[in-house]
């Protein structure tokens, strides 16, 4: 997350506030706009077992159809 200039507080706003597109029953993808970063969208990948597992952050994301 630090390279993507990421707090540590953006993380559970973007899991709890974000648009939601899920893969499959356990894989899916959050993303939100985030105010004042030139790198929107920002999406984050979880896998959800016994916990949710954060996979990776991503940077200028693109929703595809």
């Amino acid at each position: 997350m630090a390279v993507r200039g990421a707090s540590d507080e953006l993380l559970p706003t973007i899991i709890a506030a974000g648009s939601i597109r899920q893969r499959d029953a356990t894989h899916l993808w959050v993303w939100l706009n985030v105010e004042g970063r030139a790198d929107n969208l920002l999406c984050v990948v979880l896998v959800l077992e016994p916990a949710v597992v954060v996979k990776t952050m991503m940077h200028h994301w693109e929703l595809l159809p």
